[in-house]
């Protein structure tokens, strides 16, 4: 729970609560694990198709964690708030990570991380609309331009594969998606639904699924079971165990301490996961040059992500502060 700095006189300094140490396992945990679900999303899409796979990995996931709930729990959710987590189910799950692994029928891992490396800039710009809290700086600018370039940079190795339509597809799935998450995050960080953490995931992730289930049954071909290999299978265990159940409890938990924009610190580290992954278990390109270009993006969003908080906190006149100070965390003076 986020708690108030105490104000002191001008010479003083205002201290900021700290955050409990699970919060900061979870962090660790999705910046970590969510780098991997690319790998294990690119081997098991080649033998069935993106959303089918998205959406079957929700419902389990999603289903799992409400049983939990329903044991653990003696709350229960209101109609409203089913209805909300549904819808941001829906973006963040639906769309989000949906499109994401629709994209990887087309796209490798390593380039849908770096892509999905940009998230973090969507968070800002989103929190600046729904939040209000902040405008963009000369920092954050940079950081978009520089971004922006990195990318260009990425894309350098890959101007024969533009030209494809499914790869074009491709790349403008995995925009929507970022956009979609990035909505749904800012949304969910703005209404934080008092409610055990396993049924804010669960509903999330089951409502997703059911919607991703029957998007697949109407544009795609339902696989035989029989004829999707062990390894195909024990990469969609692993993407349910651990890219949904664990790491989405781990993201609603770091949530619930920490900003959007905080939070989507996974977005830095997750790309250099997926991209080193991608190289050495599949085989993916990776050049020296495209590897720099995407640090030159991972930087610039870094530059944008850090000067929103800074155009943030620069809102709120507090005295010094003793100790590094989160967007999020200010409050302004009444």
């Amino acid at each position: 729970m986020e708690q108030n700095p105490v104000t002191m006189s001008h010479s003083s300094t205002a201290v900021s609560g700290g955050k409990p140490l699970s919060a900061w396992i979870a962090l660790v945990a999705i910046c970590i694990i969510w780098g991997t679900t690319y790998l294990g999303i690119k081997i098991a899409v080649t033998y069935m198709p993106g959303l089918f796979l998205a959406g079957f990995r929700n419902i389990v996931a999603g289903f799992i964690l409400l049983v939990i709930a329903w044991f653990k729990s003696k709350e229960r959710p209101d109609f409203k708030t089913i209805l909300f987590l549904g819808f941001i189910g829906l973006l963040n799950l639906g769309m989000g990570n949906g499109l994401v692994s629709w994209a990887e029928e087309y796209v490798s891992s390593g380039l849908t991380a770096i892509i999905c490396a940009m998230t973090p800039l969507w968070i800002s710009i989103f929190s600046l609309i729904i939040l209000r809290d902040a405008k963009l700086n000369a920092m954050s600018i940079g950081g978009l331009l520089l971004g922006l370039l990195g990318i260009v940079g990425v894309f350098r190795d890959y101007l024969t594969e533009i030209l494809d339509p499914k790869y074009q597809l491709g790349v403008g799935l995995i925009v929507i998606a970022n956009v979609a998450w990035a909505i749904g995050s800012v949304l969910l960080a703005r209404q934080k639904p008092k409610l055990n953490v396993f049924y804010v995931s669960g509903i999330q992730l089951f409502s997703a699924g059911v919607i991703l289930m029957f998007s697949s049954w109407g544009v795609e071909t339902i696989p035989d079971f029989t004829t999707i290999p062990a390894n195909a299978w024990y990469s969609l265990v692993y993407l349910i165990v651990f890219g949904s159940i664990l790491s989405y409890i781990a993201y609603m938990h770091a949530l619930k301490h920490f900003m959007p924009t905080r939070v989507s610190i996974y977005a830095y580290i997750n790309p250099i996961v997926a991209i080193w992954l991608g190289w050495l278990i599949l085989d993916e390109t990776l050049t020296v040059f495209m590897f720099l270009s995407s640090l030159v993006t991972i930087l610039g969003v870094w530059m944008v992500n850090r000067g929103y908080a800074k155009a943030k906190v620069a809102k709120f006149e507090v005295p010094a502060v003793a100790g590094p100070l989160e967007a999020g965390e200010l409050k302004p003076k009444c």
